[in-house]
Parts: structure tokens; sequence; C-alpha cells
């Protein structure tokens, strides 16, 4: 594993979104991929996921100065890891805008009207004073493709129509184990939701020249086996 940086994840981390939807304009193979969430076989699913999965090799190695403690008025992130390449350097970068409140540039990090609208969401509770007070990463790691086999079939072809709706042919996906802290007025709005450890999956797609993310799931998107 690697060690490093600091910052803060708001309620943005704390939700996610994923359905299947009719898909019309991403390809495979070279041809068209048009087919519901529903009908996409098992095989066909492996095979999307076997070419349209970034080439972890090809990817420029970063050597970033990261910050390993970052404050912000009453949050504080500590981040216990390094960043490697461009798609976890994404997710840094969320994390170190989530922890300064700067929703705009959160806004342009991000694909697809429905998550668009879980940030603006998001920046309405931080106004509010909904918010992580403290987060403590451990963890941020591109999954690597030996580990496809951990993620369900259902949960394979949900983000292969989420990236066909939004025309994304190469993906990524970035594991973030972190451990967190409710601010009080965020715990007593979403007590289920609690103090400790936390782990998100950030789906991110490749447009206009760099990653930006897709979506966000929580634990169980890849599973222990």
């Amino acid at each position: 594993m690697k060690k490093v940086l600091v910052i803060l994840t708001l309620v943005c981390s704390l939700l996610f979104s994923a359905c299947g939807k009719e898909s019309t304009v991403a390809k495979s193979g070279g041809k068209p991929f048009t087919k519901n969430y529903e009908t996409i076989s098992d095989a066909e699913a492996e095979k999307y996921f076997d070419e349209h999965y970034v080439d972890e090799r090809k990817l420029p190695v970063l050597d970033f100065n990261l910050e390993r403690r970052f404050v912000s008025g009453d949050r504080c992130l500590e981040f216990h890891d390094s960043v490697e390449n461009p798609p976890e350097a994404v997710i840094y970068e969320y994390y170190r805008n989530c922890a300064e409140g700067d929703y705009e540039t959160i806004k342009d990090m991000v694909l697809g009207e429905n998550l668009k609208t879980v940030i603006k969401n998001d920046e309405k509770s931080f106004k509010e004073g909904r918010y992580l007070s403290y987060v403590r990463i451990e963890d941020v790691d591109l999954v690597d493709r030996d580990d496809f086999n951990k993620i369900s079939s259902n949960h394979k072809k949900m983000v292969i129509n989420l990236l066909e709706e939004l025309n994304v042919s190469e993906f990524a996906i970035v594991e973030v184990e972190k451990t967190i802290k409710l601010s009080e007025k965020l715990l007593n709005s979403a007590p289920q939701i609690g103090d400790g450890e936390a782990e998100r999956f950030y789906l991110l797609g490749l447009a206009d020249g760099g990653y930006k993310i897709c979506e966000i799931y929580w634990e169980g998107f890849i599973r222990d086996i």
C-alpha cells in the first residue's frame, strides 16, 4: 500500500445512487452497445469490463507532494496514503475541495445530473453544519482487474448502463478506506450512519481529456471472497 496526505470528505461521500437505465451511446468492441440493463448477459458484462477498464500500466506515475493534515474551520482531514496515478489524483482533489467547501469546483469534477444533484444537496447540508468533522483516509487505491470477480454481475451491468448513458468508454474504480466522525448536526439528522470506519468506491470515466467522478458506491460493491 501507499502512504501520505490529508483532506476531508462531506456528505458527498455519504451518498450514492446507481440505477440501471436504457443504454444507447457507449461502444463495445467498435459496435454500439445498446442493451437494457436487464438484457446484458454476464459474458457481455465481463467483456465490457475487460475492454473498457483503464490499463494501469499505461497510466503516468505521479510524484505528488501531498499534505498529510488539512484543517478548515472545525473540520480536519488526515491522509495516510500516496497518490500514484491520475484516477487516484482526482479522488485526492475531490476530498480537498470537499474539505474547503468548494462545491463549484466539485460540480465540475463529476458527470451526470444525478450526481450533480447529490453535490448540490451536500452543499446545502454543508452550509447548515451537516458534514464530516473528521476524516482519516487510510488507503486510496485503483481497483485491480484481478478484483473484477468480486463485483457482482448486477453491479457490473449497472456500471455499464451508467457509463453508456454518460457516453464514457474508458473507466476506472478507486477504493477509499477511511475513518469518519460526523458533526453533531449531521449525526442528529442521519443517525443511521454514525462514526467509525467506512469504505467507498468511486467510479470514474475519462471525459474531456481527464477523469471525472460518475458515481459513488458504498460498502459491498466489491465483496470480500
